[in-house]
């Protein structure tokens, strides 16, 4: 089994590393000539290939990849580039990449442009794709890889000279050609701010299709940091012909661009749809806007209004606008003579409960008793949930211990991601370790969502709760490498021993990545004398990603 599969090395090579420490070169070298003592590995083919770039044997490299399957050519030429690009060998990366012939190709060699961007700056990158293929595929490599670069740790500078090469590779193609790319080169003018190029590459705002492409551009000024220049994009949108995806995204990078009052003029003006007036309302809560948003809701209908109200509330409560919220909730409240489905019913316990008036929630439940037994079970659901939001986590496992139901159950693992983001780890771990003791007592996968969660918000309890109870291979996967992040190399191989033998090579890899990106890439060095190790290790070690200059 591949530990990496072809289909995801590209991924794994477009994700920003998150590596503490990086090998010394000399580590590295040892490595690379170990690799080449051992049998072939069936199950990563292309080791002795990543060992021979890293030893900067080019030339027998190069052969060596020729007589290669195209698919497995493309796998070891991408991922030796970051060792070319630490040893500045950009004309060996361009003949490397002169070979690969699959249908991917331009995309291959757009990423493996990226550790030179961040290894050896803007210059080298654009050198290493500045004579492959055609014109227009050199501006589709260039382009891709200025969309990578944009999401990646790479300097905003270096960014925007690759964007700007895109550009003038762009405006030396014929008019026919850049028809061809004209969608894949209008992101990258995100990079540069400059809203005269966007109008070069879209000069009439004319149909919904044209419409879409400049809100993206407008983002993407955003994203990279121009919000003048994104208003200014914006302002050119005529919103109230525009369809009302467009309209709804435009208002809510409107509340991004702190003009909520205009948000909620494109929201009103020509109304959009139910659910997106509701989206919206909760936006603009959360950004400040509560006046605004409770206007908004106060245009659905009452059977969508009695949430929205509830939620707008819920969220002013937890931002301690506690006047406001019961005044909204109460609201609520009243609508639900109208509509008391149990969504609507439920919306309002949680809201009353994140104000503190579990009181009130419980005459709202009460009165659900003898109708339908589901909708009870979400309405109690509802109420641990806004319980545990609000903090008081005694009192919501109390809650859920007493009425062991699935909606329960989630509504712990729901509560305890706010209280983790708070940085209240401890009371996020309690909610999951009693969602975990309730899972067993309802079906479902709610014992998988509950592991996973765990994993993410507290992996010390995961790690804790490991060594005395059997998990199943994702979790323990998770933890093996929650172990080597912390340098537990014995604690992580420990864990690794668990996984069923399918996961085991899986579990390798997890093991590797794990100590590098902890930072205790010397640690990983030993375990190449463990043939069951060796391959995974030598694979994370040599196939490292350049941290950015």
């Amino acid at each position: 089994m591949r530990l990496l599969p072809a289909a995801l090395l590209l991924g794994a090579l477009l994700l920003p590393s998150a590596q503490a420490r990086d090998l010394t070169p000399a580590e590295r070298r040892t490595v690379a000539s170990q690799v080449l003592t051992w049998p072939a590995s069936a199950a990563l083919p292309e080791l002795p290939h990543l060992a021979r770039a890293e030893l900067g044997q080019h030339d027998v490299w190069l052969a060596a990849l020729r007589p290669l399957p195209s698919q497995a050519r493309r796998d070891a030429v991408m991922l030796s580039m970051p060792a070319l690009a630490r040893q500045g060998a950009v004309d060996v990366a361009r003949r490397a990449l002169a070979l690969v012939d699959s249908p991917d190709r331009v995309r291959v060699w757009a990423v493996s442009g990226l550790p030179f961007l961040q290894a050896r700056g803007s210059g080298a990158a654009v050198q290493v794709l500045g004579t492959l293929g055609t014109p227009v595929e050199r501006v589709q490599a260039l382009a891709i890889l200025t969309q990578v670069a944009m999401t990646s740790p790479a300097k905003e500078g270096e960014v925007r000279a690759v964007a700007d090469a895109t550009w003038a590779a762009y405006e030396r193609l014929t008019a026919a050609e850049r028809a061809r790319v004209v969608q894949l080169v209008l992101p990258t003018v995100a990079a540069t701010g400059d809203l005269s190029r966007a109008s070069q590459l879209i000069p009439a705002l004319a149909d919904p299709q044209t419409q879409r492409a400049w809100l993206a551009v407008a983002e993407g000024f955003h994203q990279a940091g121009f919000p003048q220049v994104a208003r200014q994009a914006l302002a050119q949108l005529p919103l109230d012909r525009a369809e009302d995806i467009v309209r709804i995204r435009s208002a809510l990078l409107l509340v991004k661009l702190g003009d909520g009052t205009r948000a909620y003029q494109v929201a009103t003006r020509a109304p959009l749809p139910w659910t997106m007036r509701e989206h919206l309302a909760r936006e603009l809560t959360t950004a400040g806007y509560a006046p605004e948003a409770a206007r908004l809701a106060r245009t659905l209908p009452v059977s969508l209004r009695v949430q929205s109200l509830a939620h707008i509330g819920g969220i002013l409560a937890g931002q301690g606008r506690l006047d406001v919220a019961r005044r909204l909730v109460d609201e609520a409240r009243g609508l639900l003579e109208a509509s008391d489905s149990p969504a609507n019913t439920g919306a309002v316990v949680r809201a009353l409960a994140s104000l503190g008036d579990a009181a009130t929630a419980d005459t709202l439940i009460r009165s659900w008793t003898g109708r339908d037994p589901e909708g009870l079970d979400r309405l109690r659901g509802a109420l641990v949930q806004g319980l545990a939001e609000r903090g008081d986590v005694g009192e919501a496992i109390r809650r859920a211990q007493a009425w062991p139901s699935l909606p329960t159950v989630y509504a712990l693992v729901n509560g305890a991601e706010p209280r983790a983001k708070k940085g209240r780890t401890e009371q996020a771990s309690l909610l999951l370790m009693a969602a975990l003791e309730l899972s067993a007592k309802v079906p479902d996968e709610a014992r998988t969502v509950v592991l996973a969660t765990l994993a993410r918000v507290s992996p010390a309890t995961l790690d804790t709760l490991a060594t005395h109870t059997p998990l199943p291979d994702d979790a323990g996967l998770a933890v093996v490498e929650i172990r080597a992040r912390r340098g537990n190399v014995a604690g992580a191989r420990q864990a690794l021993s668990r996984l069923t033998a399918g996961k085991q090579p899986l579990g390798a890899f997890s093991l590797a990545r794990g100590l590098v990106e902890g930072g205790h890439a010397d640690r990983s060095l030993p375990l190449l004398q463990d043939p069951a190790l060796r391959a995974a290790v030598a694979r994370v070690l040599l196939g490292e990603e350049v941290p950015p200059r």
